[in-house]
């Protein structure tokens, strides 16, 4: 998951220049939190959300594209 989330990133900051990108994930879904945590999103808020599996809060973070180069390993 982290290498195709690296992939998607780089192509959106890199290739298409935006700025930044909008992050969502299930709160319940702690490896898909760690790897925003890893670029360098910052967390910005949550809410209930339907999804597949039932009920869940959804997490949204902001990664901004000098916080993703800044994080880069």
């Amino acid at each position: 998951m982290t290498e195709a989330a690296e992939r998607v990133t780089e192509y959106a900051f890199l290739q298409l220049g935006w700025p930044h990108l909008w992050l969502t994930n299930a709160a319940s879904n702690i490896p898909s939190h760690r790897v925003k945590e890893r670029q360098g999103a910052k967390f910005a808020y949550k809410f209930e959300k339907q999804f597949m599996f039932g009920m869940d809060d959804a997490e949204v973070w902001l990664l901004r594209r000098e916080d993703w180069l800044r994080n880069r390993g």
